[in-house]
């Protein structure tokens, strides 16, 4: 995007790759805002410059333009060819403080920037001729030239008195030397200009920039210190033994990394988000077939095979307490009880005990168990969310979404289309596994699809045709996935419209359930045929 003389301007939540010039780029321009945009370039020598340009220069009349109230937050600019942010300034003589100020440039991650071999001007942020520049809470992570660049072009050197820039509470780690031209970079902050630019330091964080911290200008309230995150996977969070503060919660890092509070006064926690950290516990140890979990709060359900025999296919209902480690049987019939799901108190399963399928209900706190399907058909894979039971529907070959409600004893049938399998729901969300967009040459093809019971509408939620039971919590889809050559789970956001894979160990991850931040699975990493349950 390239806006020329404009006001008002916003770009917001983009995923833009370089092909050529900037991604974002505003000249004589004011009250501009680019926030929440993932910024990077590819490999060729044709891949573009800066991630963001702001620029400000004479127009075709010669009339020295003024750039105001501009604000670059909570982006991730990466492997971008020119500078992450480059802020030139074009006016030769009549450059004065007043006609290019009020930029702000906070909360947002640089790494690999200035990778072109063949330009001198790269590093994070790189500016001349601005005034009143506010950069900080930001983290540069390997950044070519600096981080922070003040220089400019001989033929570009603005006039007009001192510019003052403020650089401070922001992370820079690692940055090296420019390609062409190593001489004179690799540091934190370089001032070209010191007659110029007065570049006031406070409170960064520094470590590990290959030739220093500062050319051409010193700070006494800086930090040396190893900020402690996962740089290799660009998760810049601090770490410390108990975890981390992920903005709602304390959360495991897994790493084996102590800190102390009087060294973290400069590092930041981008108001970015970032990939989830993914804590596996083993849940099961018995040597039994466990298999079909479900989670709500602090119970765990799924069937357990470890009272049947050869002659008896005796699938049982267990439940698992995590608050107090305690594991309860629930169903003791000697026919089978499978899929079972759970919510609250009540747990409901498929139940062969009459010869067919029907589905059942448990009330953990009476200890009751009830009869919920009573007909010829087979009735299987029920799931349930407050006052509503879901569950597949056999009819000769066809297979259909059916929901009971359970104070009206009321039952509706959801799709019509013969080939829908597995559902789950959520408030007033059903999802399930369906087989329509199948053909004569992929008869196995299957997605996940969507119906909202407030506004009867119907929507696809993946498209790679190999995805099988899914689970819903809140804005979230889970479902495993046989596009990588296993089962994998993978996981939708509604409201972001994205998609992230949880797993990604090679041996197989199936039939998993969700609750909060909380996805259950059975997994076979430990024996081939015999799976445990994984969250």
């Amino acid at each position: 995007m390239f806006v020329l003389r404009s006001e008002n301007v916003e770009a917001w939540n983009n995923r833009i790759t370089c092909r050529t010039n900037s991604a974002l780029r505003v000249w004589n321009s004011n009250h501009v805002k680019f926030h929440d945009n993932i910024i990077d370039s590819f490999h060729h020598w044709s891949a573009g410059g800066p991630g963001i340009q702001i620029e400000k220069g004479p127009d075709s009349s010669n009339q020295t333009a003024i750039v105001n109230d501009v604000e670059v937050y909570n982006n991730t600019i990466c492997n971008s060819f020119g500078p992450g942010i480059w802020m030139p300034d074009y006016d030769e003589s009549t450059s004065i403080g007043d006609q290019g100020k009020s930029v702000h440039i906070h909360h947002n991650i640089f790494y690999r920037t200035g990778t072109n071999p063949s330009i001198t001007s790269i590093g994070g942020i790189v500016a001349n001729g601005f005034n009143g520049t506010l950069i900080e809470n930001n983290l540069f992570d390997r950044c070519y030239g600096a981080a922070i660049y003040l220089t400019s072009p001989p033929e570009y050197i603005p006039a007009g008195g001192l510019f003052k820039i403020t650089v401070r509470n922001n992370t820079i780690v690692n940055t090296q030397e420019g390609t062409i031209d190593p001489n004179g970079t690799g540091y934190a902050a370089i001032n070209n200009f010191p007659q110029i630019y007065d570049l006031v330091l406070q409170n960064n964080s520094l470590y590990n920039n290959v030739r220093g911290d500062y050319k051409n200008c010193t700070s006494t309230t800086y930090i040396y210190v190893n900020p402690l995150a996962d740089q290799k996977n660009h998760d810049y969070q601090l770490l410390s033994v108990t975890g981390r503060w992920d903005g709602i919660k304390w959360v495991d890092a897994g790493k084996d990394i102590a800190i102390k509070l009087n060294n973290i006064v400069a590092c930041i926690a981008p108001a970015q988000s970032v990939s989830p950290i993914v804590n596996e516990t083993q849940i099961t140890t018995n040597v039994s077939y466990k298999e079909f979990p479900s989670i709500y709060g602090d119970r765990i359900v799924w069937q357990d095979y470890r009272n049947g025999d050869l002659g008896n296919a005796s699938w049982d209902i267990y439940m698992y307490d995590i608050a107090t480690s305690k594991e309860t049987r629930i169903t003791t019939n000697k026919s089978w009880q499978e899929n079972p799901e759970i919510f609250g108190d009540r747990i409901v399963w498929e139940d062969g005990r009459n010869g067919n399928q029907d589905i059942y209900m448990y009330n953990i706190s009476t200890s009751t168990e009830t009869r919920i399907t009573n007909d010829e058909s087979d009735n299987t894979h029920p799931a349930i969310y407050g006052d509503r039971i879901v569950w597949e529907r056999h009819d000769g070959g066809n297979h259909d979404i059916c929901m009971y409600t359970i104070s009206t004893h009321k039952v509706t049938q959801i799709t019509k289309n013969g080939k829908a399998y597995n559902p789950a729901i959520y408030d007033d969300r059903i999802v399930w596994e369906d087989y329509r967009l199948a053909d004569e040459y992929d008869l196995s093809s299957s997605d996940i699809f969507k119906y909202d019971l407030s506004t009867h509408r119907v929507a696809q939620i993946s498209t790679s045709g190999r995805a099988h039971n899914s689970a819903i919590y809140g804005d979230r889809i889970v479902w495993y996935d046989f596009r990588n050559g296993n089962d994998d789970i993978y996981m939708y956001n509604i409201t972001a419209s994205s998609e992230i894979q949880i797993t990604t160990n090679i041996s197989e991850q199936e039939f998993p359930a969700i609750f909060g931040d909380r996805i259950v699975w059975q997994d076979y990493r430990n024996v081939q045929y015999n799976p445990d349950i994984y969250g």
